[in-house]
C-alpha cells in the first residue's frame, strides 16, 4: 500500500520540524533568531514558562526530535545557508559556536560529507 511506503519514509536531513505548543514555539523562534545561542534548555525554558522536562517532552512530542536534536539541525541549516553564501567553514563553525573540527565532525554525522563537498555538490545540481 502508499500509505504503508509512506509511514517508512525517513524525514529529509533539510527538514526542521515546527512545534505547536506556544511555550515551544517561543523557544524555537529564540534559537532561530540567534542560532548560536548557548544557554541550556533550563535557562531557555524558564524564559518560555516551562519546565526543562516539559519542553524536552515537548520537543519530542512535536517534532520527534530531543531539544539538542533539533538545535544541531537548525545550526546546520543555518551553516548551510551561510556556506552556499560563499562563508568559510572555519567562519561558520565560530559564528554558531563550534571548533572548526567539531563543526566539520557534526556535519559530516548528519549529512554524510564534509561541509565543502555538501555545498559543492549543491551548486552542481542547481546547475
Amino acid at each position: 500500500m502508499a500509505l504503508d511506503e509512506i509511514g517508512r519514509l525517513t524525514p529529509s536531513p533539510l527538514y526542521l520540524p515546527a512545534g505547536h505548543d506556544r511555550r515551544l514555539q517561543t523557544l524555537m523562534q529564540v534559537l532561530a533568531e540567534n542560532p548560536a545561542e548557548t544557554r541550556r534548555l533550563d535557562e531557555l525554558a524558564r524564559r518560555c514558562g516551562a519546565s526543562p522536562r516539559t519542553m524536552e517532552r515537548l520537543f519530542r512530542a512535536e517534532t520527534g526530535m530531543s531539544f539538542q536534536q533539533w538545535r544541531t539541525r537548525l545550526r546546520l541549516l543555518e551553516a548551510i545557508n551561510r556556506l552556499g553564501e560563499g562563508e568559510s567553514s572555519a567562519a561558520v563553525a565560530y559564528s554558531l559556536g563550534y571548533r572548526s573540527s567539531a563543526f566539520v565532525a557534526t556535519f559530516r554525522r548528519h549529512f554524510g560529507k564534509p561541509p565543502q563537498s555538501f555545498i559543492r555538490e549543491s551548486d552542481t545540481h542547481e546547475r
